[in-house]
């Protein structure tokens, strides 16, 4: 009899773990917490406790909608500012910067 308990007992203690597997399964999907998030970990946390972007805190975990993170991270893309790459422009670029700075060309 003790040895059907010990079964028994093991049996729901694997439900459970398999319960609790699926659960955060089904939050991964949905959700990013700061270990997930493809930003770091602190501008994760940041962002949620600013209000840039609408999040839940659970326990130690700060949890966004992927698609709130995603939209996010899509308003903050970078364009290129160098409108041509022809040598000519690059080197008018550099000559701008460098006077920007003080640095003036001799000869």
């Amino acid at each position: 009899m003790a040895g059907y308990l010990n079964v028994r007992e093991l049996l729901h203690a694997l439900s459970d773990a398999l319960a609790d597997h699926l659960e955060r399964e089904a939050l991964a999907d949905e959700y990013y917490d700061q270990e997930s998030s493809p930003l770091p970990p602190h501008t994760h946390a940041l962002l949620v406790r600013t209000g840039l972007v609408p999040g839940f805190k659970v326990a130690r975990r700060v949890l966004v909608k992927r698609k709130d993170l995603h939209a996010y991270i899509e308003l903050h893309k970078v364009e290129p500012n160098v409108t041509s790459t022809t040598p000519d422009s690059e080197a008018a670029a550099v000559d701008k910067l460098l006077g920007r700075a003080g640095v003036r060309k001799t000869g």
